[in-house]
Order: structure tokens, then sequence, then C-alpha cells
């Protein structure tokens, strides 16, 4: 959660068009670390609309994100 935390807050400071996440973000696929990504991603997204940049995430699911 710390590392996503911190990519997140790079993605703020450095205002991207396009952000594409290749997967593995969750533990084995587990509603609740699906849950907490979509609230730091909603998060960064929010940060970057108030500083005037409406950037996309583009989200690849990895073989750790679903539901073994």
């Amino acid at each position: 959660g710390d590392i996503i935390k911190k990519a997140m807050d790079e993605i703020v400071a450095y205002q991207p068009d396009l952000v594409i996440l290749s997967g593995d973000l969750t533990k084995d696929g587990e509603l609740a670390c699906h849950q907490d990504i979509h609230a730091m991603l909603a998060a960064a997204k929010k940060r970057l609309k108030a500083a005037g940049k409406e950037t996309q995430f583009a989200v690849i699911n990895g073989n750790h994100d679903i539901n073994n």
C-alpha cells in the first residue's frame, strides 16, 4: 500500500495525461484489495482534477488481480 500511495503522489506531482497500470495491484484478487486500489486511484484523480488536470487511468489486470 505504501508503494502505491507514493506512486500516486508522484503521479499527482507530474500531472500526466495518461497513466497505465500494468496489473498485480492486489493480493490474489481479494475484494478488499480492489476496493483499496480503487479508493487510491479515485483520490489521485480527484487531486489531479483539483489541479486542473484530467488524467486518464488505464488498468490492465494481472494474474494476481484475478480471484483464484
